[in-house]
């Protein structure tokens, strides 16, 4: 969707990734974070839908549904998605992760004409995915979503590849995106937030769940957490 001018990039640079955050208002947030959300009125009845496009693993994303089955009241597994023609970005052999995210947030994924503010849409691929960012014409991402959009994709490609990728970082990166896409911007609360920016790094391991601040906010959104 052209008209979905709010977003949020989680860049990777080889196995590492980094954010830009851009509000709802349009107002560009820094890494840093600093700029929380409005706090949320409390919401009921989250629901997930997941797509696979191509060859992802059905037994992974079985997997991942099982991890934040905790999180939403409901994780449905989804459709197996080809990708669209207009993605493919030939001169480095990538998909453009904008383009996969206008293409999910037209499905209308759950069945209903219209998602609702708890309903989440969340694209798993093996391929590598890239954008346009800061004069780069190609930059491969692990993941993007549209902040507080509802919507997601993330590749298993910068984790060393789906056979190879560790579960517990590629979860972590799974819930790292949604939170974006529920409308979280990068945390630096705390160096443990699941939401911190990496700037460059890989925190994974240091990763171990939201912070009070953030966890606080999501589970007025609706999440058991």
């Amino acid at each position: 969707m052209k008209d979905l001018a709010v977003f949020l990039l989680c860049l990777v640079c080889c196995s590492f990734f980094s954010c830009v955050n851009k509000p709802a208002d349009g107002k560009k947030v820094g890494t840093s974070g600093t700029e929380a959300p409005v706090t949320p009125k409390a919401a009921s009845g989250t629901h997930l839908c997941i797509y696979m496009y191509g060859d992802f693993p059905q037994s992974e994303v079985s997997q991942l549904q099982k991890d934040l089955a905790v999180v939403f009241d409901k994780v449905e597994i989804k459709e197996r998605l080809d990708f669209p023609a207009e993605v493919w970005y030939a001169p480095r052999k990538r998909y453009r992760a904008p383009k996969l995210l206008d293409y999910q947030a037209s499905l209308f994924s759950c069945g209903v004409s219209e998602r609702g503010k708890s309903e989440y849409i969340l694209g798993l691929t093996t391929k590598d995915i890239s954008l346009k960012y800061k004069g780069y014409e190609d930059w491969g991402v692990m993941g993007l979503s549209y902040q507080n959009k509802g919507v997601s994709v993330i590749s298993s490609f910068r984790l060393g590849g789906v056979q190879k990728m560790n579960k517990e970082s590629f979860k972590k990166l799974a819930l790292h995106e949604l939170g974006h896409a529920a409308g979280l911007p990068h945390c630096n609360r705390s160096k443990t937030c699941i939401m911190r920016d990496a700037k460059g790094k890989d925190h994974f391991p240091e990763l171990t769940e939201f912070c009070p601040s953030c966890k606080s906010y999501l589970q007025k959104k609706g999440w058991q957490i």
